[in-house]
């Protein structure tokens, strides 16, 4: 007897069980085939809608820009809307960190 590989505990399996398993294995293949995963969109929100950037994807809690991630939006856009809120810090427009009123009694994080 091997030590490293029992045999006795290995279940033996017949034809007939063998093919059933594989008739499973096909047929979940095949409902899985109209499931395929969604594809991203191409286009972020304001490539489609025609938005004209602003500084508006501020965090309101924190005052900084939001991450692509966060906001969505494709590279191109997203350097857009970078350069239009340092822009409008740098004219005075906007404070380096703006925080809304509401949010000025939380706690650090």
């Amino acid at each position: 007897m091997n030590k490293f590989f029992n045999i006795s505990i290995i279940k033996k399996i017949t034809w007939k069980q063998l093919h059933r398993t594989k008739i499973q294995i096909r047929d979940a293949l095949k409902d899985l085939e109209g499931h395929e995963k969604p594809k991203r969109e191409s286009e972020c929100i304001l490539c489609r809608l025609r938005i004209v950037v602003d500084y508006k994807f501020v965090k309101p809690e924190t005052g900084f820009i939001k991450t692509r991630a966060e906001s969505g939006l494709c590279p191109a856009r997203y350097a857009e809307v970078y350069n239009a809120v340092k822009r409008a810090r740098s004219f005075g427009f906007m404070s380096p960190h703006h925080i809304r009123p509401e949010y000025l009694d939380d706690p650090k994080l």
